[in-house]
C-alpha cells in the first residue's frame, strides 16, 4: 500500500451501502471532458518538470549531464562500487575481485543459458565511467538501497519452499545463482559492503541437476580473502539437494569460505539472517556436511558482532565420511584459526549427527556469544556447539539457554568436548538423550583433555542434578544462579582473563538483579531481549524433598510462568507387597493442575518412570505462588514437589529503564500474546495499559481482512502515557487461524482511531523466542486499537453490464461480468422520465444477474451495478459500472403472441 494512504472518511451509512451513484447529464459530462484536457496537460508537465529536478539528488546524475558516462562509486567508499538493484547484484557474478572489469576468467562458461550471459555486467551498469568512477582502485561493492526478491511485489516470500515464476530470479525453480566462479574454482575476494542494508526473500532451491556445484551454497557461494559486512537478510529460503558424492557447506549469507593457509583471511561482521530457513538434503555420499543460518563452512573465518533467527536442518540417505554438522549461526570449522565473537544465534537446529545452536562443529574459539534456539540432534547436540574438537577449541564468556536433545551425547553447553577449553560459561536448558547416551547439564560427553573453569549449568532447569563428586562441581541451582550481582561468589574470576586477546582483561557480563541470569553486553544489543524469559522474581522458598522407600522424582521441583506447561516423572524405590499401589496426585492450589490424577505401579513395572503434566492456569491477580503436589497411597504419603508459580499474565510490570520507570499491565480482558517492549532511550516515565477492545470497535477495514473466524481475529487496545521520544515496539501475535485463512496474502497491522482504520507503517512479521508469529512495528507514537490482519487482493469493478425486458410484466433482467474478488453485488436503478428517487436499490440475486421487478411496464429506468465485499464498517465497494438503459416489459409483452 502507498505511503501516506488513508483509509476515506465515509459515514456510517456509506460503509454499510454502496456510496449512491450520480446521474449526469449529457451537458455535465461534455463540460467535465472539456475540462480534462488542460489538466492532464497540467500533470504531465508537473510530472517532467519532477523527474528533471529529481535529477540532482540521483549519486551520478551530475557525471550523466557532464560527461555522457555514469560513476558508479559516487555513494559511499570511493573505492567501492554502488549496487541499487538486484541485476547490480547479479553481475557481481562476472567481477569476483571486484575491480569493476567484467573477467572471462571469473564468468561462469559452458554452464547453461544462464551462465553464458555474463554480458549481463555492462547491462547493469551502462555507460560506465572509466574504472567504473572509483576514486583509485575499485576493491568490491556496497549496497546503496535495499532489495527483495519479491519483484513482482504480491508478498510472497517462498519461506514455504514454493518459488514464484513470476519473480525475475526464479530461474525455472532453482532460484538465485551463488556468487562464485566456475566449478568452485573462483572465489568472491573482494568486500561487500552492506551499510546495513537489507536484502528480502532470497530463494535458493538447488539441485545437482541445476546447479553445477553444490559444494558452497548461498548469496555468496564461497568466500577468500573476503569481507562482507554489515548486510541483513530478511526471510530468506535455502535448500541445497544433492546426490551424487561432494562435500556439501549451506549457509543463507555465505556458503563456504576459503582455504586454510595463513595467507587467506576472511571475515564476515555486523551481519545478520532474520526469519525463514536454510536447509542440506544429500542423497549421495559426503566426506562432510556443513549447515548454518549464516554461514555453512567456516575454513577459516572470523564472525564478528552477527546474528540469526532461521531454523537450520540437515538430512538425506547418503553416508557421511567425516560427519553431518548443523548449528544456528555457522555450520562448523575444522581450522583452529576461525573464530566467532560477539554473536549469537535464536532458531531451531535439527541434524541427523551433530548439531548446535551456535554451531555444529567448532575447532576455533567462541568468544562473548550465545545461542537460544532449541537443538535437536543424533551422536551430538549441544545448546551452544554439537561438537568442540581441538587442542585449540575454546569456548569463552557465552551461554546457552535452548532445549537440547541428543540421541547419543547431549549437553546444556556443548555435546562433546574433545582437549578443549570452556571459561566462565553456562547453560540452563533442559537436556536430554537417548537410552544410550551421555548427558550432562554442561557437556555431554568429555574426552581426551578437555577443561572447565568457573562454567555452571542449572540444575532445575536442566533437569540434570549436580553431582558431589565432580572435580570441580559445576552444577548450580537457578537461585545459586541468579543470585550473584557482580563478579563476586560463583563468578568473581569472570573478569580476570582476556577474551579477546587485546592485552586488557574483559569484563563482558551484566549481572542484572538476584533473579536474573547473566547477561552479555553485545555492542550495546539489548540486555532485555536476552532476558525476556528471565521470571518475575518470587521470594526465594527452598521446595520440600521428599525421598523415602516408596517413591523417586526425577526433579526436585518446578517453576513455571502461568500460562505454561511441564512435566516431571515418578516411579517407586521398591515393588509394592500383595496388589497394584495406586497413587494419587493432588494440587493444594486449583491453578495448578495435575494430569494424570492417579498413577498405578505394579511389581513389574514399578522401576518405570511415569509422566505427569502440570498446566498453570492465568489467574487474576499480580502475586507469584506455589503449589505442593502431594503423592499418597493408601494409608501412606508417598512424598511431594513444589511448584513454584511466576506471575505474569495479567498483572503489572515494573522495569527502570535510563532512571526512568516503565509499568506495563494487562487487564483481564486483554488478549495474552501482546508484546509492548520500551526502548533504551526511554526519556519519561511510561504507564502502558493493554486491554481488549472496547465494545463497537469495527471488526473490519476496508481493503483489510481481520480474519472471518474468531479464532482468527486479534485486536488490542493499547494506550500509553509518557511515550518515549523514540517511541515503543509492539507485537501482536498471529494465530494459526489467521494464518490459514490469509494464504498468500501479506500480513500486516491496523490501527484503529479517529473514526478508521489505518496501515501501521514498517510492520513486519517475526518469529517469537517461542516459535510463535508475530506482527511488529517499531518506533510506534500513536496508540489505539491495534488488529493483525492482512491486505485483499484488489477489489475489481462489474463490466459487461447489459440490460433486457424481462420475461414477465414490469420486469427487467441485467446481466454482468462479476468485479473481481468480489462477494457481492448492489443494483441501483431509477426512471428516465422523472428522474426520480431510486426506484431499484437491491442486493443481487446472483453474482452475475438479477431480475428488477415492480416497475411500470412501458418505461425506460436506468441501472447500475457496484461489487463489493466485507462485513458491516469493512464492506468495501467498487466504482459503479457504466448506466445502461432498458424498457420494462408491459403485460402485452409479456403475453406474447
Amino acid at each position: 500500500m502507498p505511503a501516506g494512504f488513508a483509509l476515506p472518511n465515509i459515514s456510517r451509512r456509506s460503509r454499510l451501502y454502496p456510496p449512491s451513484p450520480r446521474l449526469w447529464g449529457g451537458r455535465m459530462m461534455a463540460r467535465a471532458a472539456g475540462r480534462a484536457a488542460p489538466a492532464i496537460k497540467l500533470a504531465v508537465l508537473a510530472l517532467l518538470v519532477a523527474i528533471v529536478a529529481g535529477l540532482a539528488g540521483i549519486p551520478g546524475a551530475g557525471e550523466v549531464a557532464a560527461q555522457g558516462r555514469v560513476n558508479y562509486a559516487s555513494a559511499g567508499d570511493p573505492n567501492l562500487i554502488d549496487i541499487r538493484n538486484l541485476a547490480q547484484l547479479a553481475a557481481v557474478h562476472w567481477d569476483l575481485n571486484g575491480n569493476g572489469m567484467r573477467s572471462e576468467l571469473y564468468g561462469r562458461s559452458n554452464q547453461g543459458d544462464w551462465d553464458q550471459d555474463w554480458d549481463k555486467y555492462e547491462a547493469a551498469f551502462p555507460n560506465a565511467m572509466p574504472g567504473m568512477g572509483c576514486a583509485s582502485a575499485c576493491v568490491g561493492y556496497e549496497l546503496m538501497a535495499d532489495l527483495d526478491f519479491d519483484t513482482n511485489g504480491n508478498g510472497f516470500t517462498h519461506t514455504d519452499g514454493s518459488g514464484d515464476a513470476e519473480d525475475a530470479y526464479y530461474n525455472d525453480g532453482a532460484g538465485w545463482m551463488p556468487i562464485t566462479g566456475h566449478a568452485g574454482s573462483y572465489h568472491y575476494t573482494a568486500i561487500f559492503e552492506g551499510n546495513d542494508h537489507t536484502i528480502s526473500n532470497l530463494y535458493i532451491n538447488l539441485t545437482s541437476s541445476s546447479y553445477w556445484d553444490g559444494t558452497y551454497v548461498g548469496l555468496f557461494g564461497r568466500l577468500t580473502i573476503g569481507t562482507v559486512r554489515n548486510v541483513g537478510l530478511i526471510n530468506p529460503y535455502v535448500k541445497n539437494t544433492r546426490s551424487g558424492d561432494s562435500l556439501v557447506y549451506t549457509g543463507a549469507l555465505v556458503g563456504g569460505t576459503g582455504g586454510s593457509s595463513p595467507n587467506f583471511s576472511q571475515t564476515v561482521s555486523g551481519s545478520y539472517v532474520k526469519g525463514g530457513a536454510v536447509e542440506t538434503v544429500q542423497n549421495g555420499n559426503a566426506v562432510i556436511i556443513l549447515t548454518g543460518c549464516l554461514v555453512g563452512s567456516a575454513y577459516p573465518l572470523v564472525v564478528s558482532d552477527s546474528w540469526a533467527s532461521c531454523d537450520a536442518t540437515s538430512g538425506g540417505s547418503g553416508d557421511r565420511d567425516d560427519g553431518e554438522f548443523v548449528g544456528g549461526l555457522i555450520g562448523g570449522t575444522t581450522v583452529g584459526s576461525s573464530v566467532v565473537r560477539d554473536s549469537y544465534a535464536t532458531g531451531a537446529v535439527r541434524s541427523p549427527e551433530a548439531a548446535g545452536g551456535l554451531a555444529g562443529l567448532w575447532h576455533g574459539k567462541v568468544l562473548r556469544s550465545y545461542a537460544t534456539g532449541s537443538v535437536r540432534g543424533g551422536t551430538n547436540a549441544g545448546g551452544l556447539v554439537g561438537q568442540l574438537t581441538g587442542g585449540g577449541a575454546r569456548i569463552d564468556a557465552s551461554y546457552a539457554t535452548g532445549e537440547v536433545h541428543g540421541d547419543g551425547n547431549a549437553g546444556g553447553l556443548v555435546g562433546q568436548a574433545n582437549g578443549a577449553r570452556i571459561d566462565a560459561s553456562y547453560a540452563t536448558g533442559k537436556v536430554t538423550a537417548g537410552a544410550t547416551g551421555n548427558v550432562g547439564g554442561l557437556v555431554g560427553q568429555a574426552i581426551g583433555a578437555t577443561q572447565t573453569h568457573a562454567s555452571y549449568w542449572d540444575t532445575v532447569s536442566s533437569g540434570i542434578a549436580d553431582d558431589a563428586d565432580d572435580a570441580p562441581p559445576e552444577g548450580k541451582t537457578s537461585a545459586g544462579l541468579q543470585r550473584p550481582t557482580g563478579y563476586a561468589g560463583i563468578y568473581k574470576t569472570w573478569n580476570d582473563h582476556d577474551i579477546d586477546g587485546d592485552g586488557d582483561l574483559d569484563k563482558p557480563w551484566d549481572f542484572g538483579d538476584s533473579c536474573q541470569y547473566p547477561a552479555l553486553k553485545l555492542g550495546g544489543r539489548s540486555l532485555a531481549r536476552q532476558r525476556a524469559k528471565d521470571p518475575v522474581c518470587p521470594p526465594y522458598v527452598a521446595p520440600p524433598i521428599v525421598y523415602n522407600l516408596n517413591i523417586r522424582f526425577n526433579v526436585k521441583g518446578l517453576t513455571l510462568d502461568e500460562g505454561e506447561t511441564a512435566f516431571y516423572q515418578v516411579r517407586m524405590s521398591r515393588p509394592p507387597v500383595g496388589h497394584p499401589a495406586r497413587v494419587a496426585i493432588t494440587s493444594n492450589n486449583p491453578d495448578v493442575v495435575v494430569s494424570p490424577s492417579e498413577v498405578t505401579f505394579s511389581s513389574a513395572d514399578y522401576s518405570e518412570w511415569q509422566t505427569v503434566k502440570v498446566t498453570v492456569r492465568r489467574d487474576a491477580n499480580d502475586t507469584a505462588e506455589s503449589a505442593t503436589l502431594a503423592h499418597r497411597g493408601p494409608n501412606l504419603s508417598y512424598g511431594s514437589i513444589l511448584v513454584s508459580v511466576n506471575d505474569t499474565w495479567p498483572g503489572a510490570a515494573v522495569e527502570t529503564v535510563n532512571g526512568h520507570t516503565v509499568t506495563m499491565r494487562h487487564t483481564l480482558d486483554a488478549p495474552y500474546g501482546v508484546r509492548v517492549t520500551a526502548p533504551d532511550t526511554l526519556d519519561a516515565d511510561t504507564d502502558i495499559t493493554i486491554a481488549g477492545p472496547p465494545a463497537g470497535t469495527p471488526q473490519g477495514a476496508p481493503g483489510y481482512e481481520l480474519g472471518e473466524s474468531a479464532e482468527a481475529r486479534m485486536l488490542a487496545d493499547i494506550r500509553v502515557q509518557g511515550t518515549p521520544a523514540d517511541g515503543l515496539d509492539i507485537c501482536l501475535p498471529v494465530s494459526e487461524a489467521l494464518i490459514v485463512e490469509s494464504g498468500v496474502h501479506p500480513l500486516t497491522l491496523l490501527r484503529y482511531a479517529d473514526g478508521g482504520w489505518a496501515p501501521v507503517a514498517g510492520a513486519e512479521r517475526r518469529d517469537g523466542d517461542d516459535g510463535e508469529t508475530l506482527l511488529c512495528a517499531a518506533g510506534v507514537m500513536e496508540f489505539g486499537v491495534f488488529a493483525a490482519t492482512y491486505i485483499l487482493p484488489e477489489l475489481g469493478a462489474v463490466s459487461d453490464l447489459a440490460a433486457t425486458a424481462g420475461d414477465a410484466p414490469g420486469t427487467v433482467t441485467l446481466t454482468w461480468t462479476p468485479g473481481a474478488n468480489a462477494a457481492m453485488h448492489w443494483v441501483a436503478g431509477v426512471k428516465r422520465s422523472d428522474m426520480s428517487d431510486f426506484a431499484v436499490w437491491a442486493a443481487a440475486d446472483a453474482m452475475g444477474s438479477h431480475t428488477v421487478s415492480g416497475l411500470d411496464g412501458g418505461e425506460t429506468y436506468v441501472f447500475t451495478v457496484t461489487a463489493g465485499r466485507g462485513e458491516g464498517d469493512g464492506r468495501e465497494w467498487s466504482a459503479w459500472a457504466a448506466w445502461v438503459t432498458a424498457t420494462a416489459a408491459n403485460a402485452a409483452d409479456a403475453a406474447g403472441p
